[in-house]
């Protein structure tokens, strides 16, 4: 009896080791992949708190990646795993700094981590991204602020583009609505024309 019960524990242990063999190699990450586009350059100052864990609503918390800075080996990195939030976009800037976006794709419905590069990423450096802009908006944006007057696009710039589970048409709607921490939302509201009628409440630094 002791001996059947002994084998029962041990076909039990093995059948349980299996189950968890199995989980493990299921759950193992696809290889990255370039993205759509393998080098650039960002096309909007980007926040961080951690080089490793920028994320892709771009909280104005931490240093700021400047918009026009040239990057290069843009790789996604799928996640298969439950307990991993997203996908992984990484780069590396020209001073061999390397960072890690997190994508979430709940944030951005409708686009994926691949799409998402070409709203992260652009073939235009700093000039050609503010090319047309005035003089105020293109201070403006190399602080990382909002001021009055400021166009849309000049605010995509400094900014980046309005996180879309918030935004469902920023083109037309008169108010973006952007997160300048995880707890803390900040409007920008523009008039008829397109253009920023006060600076927002909770300025990146403030």
């Amino acid at each position: 009896m002791r001996e059947r019960r002994t084998l029962k524990s041990k076909i039990s242990l093995l059948s349980i080791l299996a189950v968890v063999g199995v989980s493990f190699t299921g759950c193992r990450s696809v290889p990255p992949h370039p993205g759509p586009i393998s080098e650039g350059f960002t096309a909007y100052n980007m926040w961080y708190e951690r080089a490793d864990t920028l994320d892709t609503v771009n909280y104005k918390v931490g240093p700021m990646i400047p918009a026009g800075t040239a990057v290069r080996n843009i790789m996604v990195q799928p996640q298969q795993r439950a307990w991993h939030r997203g996908d992984r976009i990484s780069f590396t800037t020209a001073d061999g700094a390397t960072y890690t976006a997190l994508f979430t794709a709940s944030h951005h419905p409708g686009m994926t981590a691949d799409s998402f590069c070409q709203v992260m990423f652009s073939p235009k450096n700093f000039d050609e991204l503010t090319a047309g802009f005035t003089e105020s908006e293109i201070e403006a944006i190399k602080k990382g602020v909002i001021l009055p007057g400021m166009s849309k696009e000049a605010v995509r710039v400094s900014w980046g583009k309005p996180p879309e589970h918030s935004n469902p048409s920023p083109d037309v709607a008169n108010q973006w609505l952007y997160w300048k921490t995880r707890f803390k939302k900040v409007t920008v509201f523009f008039d008829e024309a397109g253009k920023v009628t006060a600076a927002p409440e909770g300025m990146p630094g403030t």
